[in-house]
C-alpha cells in the first residue's frame, strides 16, 4: 500500500473499532456516546488534512457533489434553524448526533472512498467480526449476571447489551457480524477448519440474537441473508429461471414478514411486538416536524424539543404517553425533521449513489468475491437497521466507513484516477516531517474540540454527588459547552435542597439559553416561589413545549 493509504487505513480501522468499544461507565454520566464523538472528531481532523492535501480523485464527480452539498446544507440548517448553535454542534445529551459528529461522519466517508483498497475492506470485515466477538464476550457476562457495571442493568436486565448499551443496536451488530460470516462460507473450496469457525461463529451469534430479547437483529439476519444467497446465486452464473424463482420466493417472504410485523397477516404474528407501534408514532411525529419546518428544519439532533409538540392525539392516547424520545428511530425521517426536504433529498440521493454502486457490483463483478459481498452486507445492515432504529455511533461508524468504500470500489467502466497538476502530496513515497506535523496539529484541535462534551459530562457527574457543595453544583451548571438540561438539573438539584437563590437564577438563565428545552421550564414551572408575573410566563411556555395539559408532570421535590 502506498503512503497515504497505509495512514487513511489505520485511522479508519481503528476508529471503527474504538468508537464501538469504548464507554466510561465510571467517570461520565453518559459513558456511551460522550467518548465517542470524541474518537470521530479526532479522527475526522486528521483526515481532513490528508484529505485537503491529496491528489486522488478515484470515485464519481457527482458523488464528491452530494457530500458537498451535505456539508453545505448541514451548515446551513447549524445557522438559519433558529436552534441554539452550541447544542446542535454537540447535539443531544445520550445521542450526540449534531454538527460534530455528522461532519465526521461525512470526513470518514469520503475518506473510506478516497483511499479505497481491496486491503482496507478485507481488514475492515476482520475488524469486525473481532469486535462483534469481543462485544459477544460481553453480552455473555452480562447474560451470566456479571456485569461490573450496574447503571444500566435495571434498564435491560437479563438481556445482552454488550458495549452498545442497549438490545437493539447490540442484536443488529451481531446480525451483520454473522452475515459476514455467512458470506465466507458462501466462498467454494474453503479450508473445512475455516468453514467450521465461521459455522461456529455464525451459531454463536443466533444465540446472542435470541438472549439479546430484540427483534431488530433476527429482522437485518434475515432480510441480509436472502441479499446475500441473490449474490451468489448471481455471481456463479446461475440460469436465470433459477434466479427468477428465487426473487419471487424473496419477494413473497419479505411481503410476508413485513405484514407480519405489522399485524396484517392472516396468522398470529410472530415478528410484532409494541415497539412498532411505538415506532409509528415516533415516525409520525418526525414527518409532522418536517412538515412544519421544510427549509431548514428544527435543528440538528433537536428531535427531543419538538417531540411533545409534535405528537398526535393517537400517540398521546398511549399507555406511555408520559414517555419521550430524542429519535424518530428512522434516519431518513430524523433528517427530515432536522433539516427540512433539502437535507432529506441530499441524504436520500447519497444513498441511491451507494444502492446504484452496489447494483453495479452484484452484476459487474464476475464470480463470488467474499470481500465485496462482505462489504455489501454490512452497509445493507447498518441500512435497514437505521430504518427502525435510532443513530447509535458504535454502529453508525461501520455503515458510514462501508458507504464510502463501497463508493470507492473501481469497476471498468468507472472514471479513472484524475491526478492534480500541482502535487501536494506525493502518493508514492512516505510524508515529509511538515505535513506529519500538520496532521498531529489537527488531530490535537480536533481532540480538544470534540472531548469538550465529553469533559464537560464528567466534571457535572462529579458535582452532583451527594458529598457535593452548593457551589460546585451551581458551578456545574455553567461548564462549558452549556446545556439547558443540565442547567435544569443542577437547578432542581438546588431547588430540592432548599437553595432557592440560587436555583432560580440558574433556571432562569437556563430557559435564556436554550428556550425550547421543556425540562428547563419545566423545573420553573415545578417550584413553588415564583412570583406571578414570572408565572404567567412559565405556564405560557410550558404550553407551548407540551400542548396537552394532561402531560405536563411536575418534578417531584
Amino acid at each position: 500500500m502506498k503512503s497515504a493509504e497505509k495512514l487513511v487505513s489505520k485511522i479508519l480501522l481503528s476508529t471503527c473499532v474504538i468508537t464501538t468499544l469504548i464507554f466510561t461507565p465510571f467517570i461520565n454520566l453518559d459513558p456511551i456516546t460522550a467518548p465517542k464523538i470524541a474518537i470521530l472528531g479526532t479522527a475526522s481532523s486528521a483526515l481532513l488534512i490528508v484529505l485537503l492535501f491529496s491528489t486522488k480523485l478515484i470515485f464519481r464527480v457527482k458523488t464528491n457533489y452530494i457530500f458537498l452539498l451535505l456539508i453545505l446544507d448541514l451548515l446551513l440548517v447549524y445557522y438559519f434553524s433558529g436552534a441554539n448553535k452550541i447544542e446542535q454542534f454537540y447535539g443531544t445529551l445520550g445521542r450526540n448526533f449534531g454538527l460534530l459528529t455528522q461532519l465526521s461522519l461525512v470526513v470518514i466517508c469520503v475518506s473510506s472512498a478516497n483511499y479505497y483498497s481491496l486491503e482496507i475492506v478485507k481488514n475492515f470485515k476482520k475488524l469486525l467480526l473481532i469486535v462483534s466477538g469481543i462485544n459477544m464476550t460481553y453480552g455473555t457476562i452480562q447474560l451470566m449476571g456479571e456485569d461490573f457495571v450496574s447503571n444500566w442493568t435495571s434498564t435491560y436486565a437479563n438481556s445482552a447489551r454488550g458495549f452498545f448499551g442497549n438490545p437493539n443496536q447490540y442484536s443488529s451488530f451481531t446480525a451483520i457480524a454473522a452475515l459476514v460470516s455467512l458470506s465466507n462460507i458462501l466462498k467454494k473450496k474453503r479450508p473445512v477448519s475455516e468453514q467450521v469457525g465461521s459455522l461456529s461463529y455464525i451459531l454463536i451469534a443466533i444465540f446472542h440474537l435470541y438472549f439479546s430479547k430484540s427483534t431488530q437483529g433476527p429482522v437485518v439476519f434475515g432480510a441480509g441473508s436472502l441479499l446475500l444467497v441473490l449474490i451468489f446465486l448471481k455471481s456463479n452464473n446461475y440460469k436465470n429461471l433459477n434466479l427468477q424463482i428465487y426473487v419471487v420466493a424473496s419477494f413473497t417472504i419479505l411481503v410476508c414478514a413485513i405484514l407480519d410485523i405489522f399485524q396484517k397477516s392472516p396468522w398470529k404474528p410472530l415478528l410484532y411486538s409494541s415497539t412498532v407501534s411505538t415506532r409509528g408514532d415516533y415516525w409520525r411525529a418526525g414527518i409532522d416536524m418536517g412538515l412544519s419546518h421544510p427549509f431548514f428544519g428544527i435543528g440538528l439532533d433537536k428531535y427531543l424539543e419538538w417531540y411533545r409538540i409534535s405528537r398526535d392525539d393517537v400517540t398521546f392516547s398511549r399507555v406511555y404517553s408520559t414517555e419521550v424520545t430524542d429519535s424518530a428511530h428512522n434516519i431518513f425521517i430524523d433528517y427530515f425533521a432536522f433539516g427540512g426536504f433539502l437535507l432529506l433529498g441530499i441524504f436520500i440521493l447519497l444513498n441511491l449513489f451507494v444502492i446504484r454502486k452496489v447494483i453495479k457490483i452484484i452484476f459487474n463483478k464476475n464470480g463470488y468475491d467474499t470481500s465485496l459481498t462482505g462489504l455489501i452486507i454490512i452497509y445493507v445492515g447498518y441500512f435497514l437497521q437505521s430504518l427502525i432504529s435510532p443513530i447509535h455511533l458504535g454502529l453508525a461508524i461501520w455503515g458510514w466507513v462501508s458507504m464510502g468504500l463501497i463508493l470507492g470500489v473501481k469497476l471498468d467502466n468507472d472514471i479513472k484516477v484524475v491526478p492534480s497538476k500541482e502535487k501536494t502530496i506525493n502518493e508514492n513515497t512516505s510524508f515529509s516531517s511538515k505535513f506529519i506535523t500538520m496532521i498531529t496539529v489537527s488531530s490535537l484541535i480536533g481532540l480538544f474540540v470534540s472531548s469538550l462534551f465529553m469533559i464537560q459530562d464528567m466534571r457535572f457527574r462529579s458535582a452532583i454527588k451527594q458529598d457535593s457543595t452548593v457551589d460546585r453544583i451551581y458551578s456545574s451548571a455553567y461548564i462549558w459547552p452549556k446545556s439547558g438540561t443540565r442547567m435544569a438539573q443542577a437547578s432542581w438539584l438546588l431547588y430540592k435542597n432548599n437553595f432557592k437563590e440560587k436555583s432560580l437564577k440558574i433556571a432562569l438563565d437556563a430557559v435564556k439559553y436554550s428556550p425550547n428545552n421543556y425540562y428547563a421550564w419545566l423545573a420553573l414551572y415545578s417550584r413553588t416561589d415564583l412570583d406571578p408575573e414570572l408565572k404567567v410566563e412559565v405556564l405560557k411556555n410550558i404550553s407551548r413545549l407540551e400542548p396537552r395539559s394532561a402531560g405536563i408532570i411536575l418534578l417531584k421535590q
